[in-house]
């Protein structure tokens, strides 16, 4: 039985790939992307970095009081 299904999930594998022919690098991308942010604030900092190199901009909020 664990033979078979171990035989199935390899058969499947290249199909798989197939379809999603950019998942490893996906993958690697994002476990980078964890793997360089330790805490909340790396993470925030470092999706900042990412979204300005990608072409977004900073918006800087201020707050008006009545």
């Amino acid at each position: 039985m664990i033979t078979c299904l171990l035989l199935k999930s390899i058969l499947t594998l290249p199909r798989a790939m197939m379809l999603y022919p950019a998942a490893p690098e996906a993958a690697s991308r994002l476990l980078r992307f964890i793997n360089a942010s330790p805490t909340p604030f790396h993470a925030v900092y470092n999706a900042t970095i990412r979204l300005e190199n990608a072409g977004f901009q900073k918006v800087i909020a201020t707050f008006e009081s009545a």
